[in-house]
């Protein structure tokens, strides 16, 4: 059934929705009340649904224009709430929600020098006015996963947190990167199980475009000669 933003609010519904900015990063809303003061709503760089109208009343929602904005560039999602509510009770969507009440989690420990290192290659990489050299080979391994997995090996983050990071840039992951980290976790644990349902995933979608493929470039002629065929 479709829905939009008018529609939720005027049938008492729950507003929630989904940061769906790519690449992913932390939005804040600006809200405005009746006597003209600014309310800050940070969405969290998360792939679970954010409830709005916990915090929020209705007709200030409903006066956002710059949510509605959000929502037409699809730097925003809106979800069904009856969806919304059944996701958030996973457990996985659980354990993310604990996640993000911890302030200070991504600070947690120490970043090495070598992870520095890396995070900062990743954002030269990212800047289009620094082109690759013909002679240079470019690594198709993503360099975030790279540091989130120096991490888990320094025990700075356990599986489950990394499992967290992985979802939210779930969208940014090629085979390359799922490779990568099934070859460099040697447990089978929570995190070689979520690169290898993501893995299966992307196989799937290749072998469904494969079957596409073929069916849209069978020859016309020959198919009308075998249905000829078959008739006699």
């Amino acid at each position: 059934m479709a829905f939009d933003l008018d529609s939720l609010l005027n049938d008492g519904k729950k507003i929630y929705v989904k940061n769906t900015s790519r690449p992913m990063g932390h939005i804040v809303l600006t809200f405005v009340t009746a006597h003209g003061k600014s309310v800050p709503r940070n969405i969290p760089r998360t792939w679970i649904p954010i409830c709005l109208t916990d915090t929020l009343s209705p007709d200030i929602i409903a006066q956002s224009n710059e949510l509605r904005q959000f929502l037409n560039k699809g730097i925003l999602a809106l979800v069904d709430p009856e969806t919304a509510q059944s996701e958030l009770r996973g457990e996985d969507a659980q354990e993310e929600s604990e996640r993000l009440n911890i302030s200070d989690f991504s600070s947690k420990a120490t970043a090495t020098e070598r992870v520095l290192s890396l995070e900062n290659q990743y954002t030269a990489e990212a800047n289009p006015l620094n082109q690759q050299g013909p002679e240079g080979m470019v690594d198709p391994v993503n360099n975030r996963v790279k540091s989130t997995l120096l991490r888990v090996e320094a025990k700075d983050l356990t599986e489950r947190e990394a499992v967290a990071e992985f979802r939210i840039m779930e969208k940014e992951l090629s085979s390359h990167d799922l490779t990568y980290i099934i070859s460099s976790i040697g447990e089978d644990g929570p995190l070689k199980r979520f690169a290898f349902q993501i893995l299966s995933a992307h196989q799937a979608a290749v072998d469904t475009d494969v079957v596409n493929d073929e069916a849209e470039t069978e020859d016309p002629a020959l198919v009308e000669a075998a249905r000829k065929d078959q008739q006699v």
